[in-house]
């Protein structure tokens, strides 16, 4: 739960987004979770609360309306509508929740394969469009955790974090830290 504009609290999960009156816990409007929400899937993509980040029009966040499919969306704080969301059938889901950079929206995704690629996406805020894609990096094997058993099947789930901080991006994936500044290329 956090704080998005003066009158409103906004509450998520990896499903839904709630925005209340902070005086009165009043429900000022609630996202629906979406045409397919995720079930026991939803711990796929990781064990780690999804969170948004704003700016004075748009909450931007990760969820899961379409199964298991992470897709990033962005949300009318005024009315609490989908203004975009990108395709849940993307071959690339977004590993990370986005953050706003100098303008622009990014988030990681990873590119399975022999050995994964991280990389960077940037987005325009205002339509979703796709404005950048930079590769990261390799990622060894074990990246992924292998979760527990959940109606019989086996979910392994990798999980990427990103804090912003004076225009710099900190990542934290499969056990290791780096710093890109915002337009991506690691900086350490």
């Amino acid at each position: 739960m956090e704080a998005s504009a003066p009158g409103r609290l906004r509450v998520t999960n990896r499903l839904e987004l709630v925005s209340l009156d902070p005086a009165t816990a009043a429900v000022q409007w609630r996202l629906p979770a979406g045409p397919k929400p995720g079930g026991l899937d939803s711990l796929g993509p990781g064990l780690v609360a999804m969170r948004p980040c704003w700016d004075d029009r748009h909450a931007y966040l990760r969820r899961l309306a379409h199964g298991n499919a992470p897709t990033v969306a962005a949300v009318r704080l005024a009315a609490g509508t989908v203004a975009w969301e990108s395709p849940a059938t993307a071959p690339h889901p977004p590993i990370s929740d986005p953050v706003l950079v100098d303008g622009g929206l990014q988030f990681f995704e990873v590119r399975p394969g022999f050995i994964d690629e991280l990389v960077c996406v940037v987005l325009d805020p205002a339509t979703g469009a796709r404005t950048c894609e930079r590769l990261i990096g390799n990622l060894q094997p074990k990246w992924r955790v292998r979760r527990a058993k959940y109606d019989e099947r086996n979910i392994e789930a990798g999980d990427c974090q990103v804090t912003v901080a004076d225009g710099r991006l900190y990542v934290t994936i499969g056990g290791c830290v780096l710093c890109c500044p915002a337009d991506g290329r690691p900086r350490w």
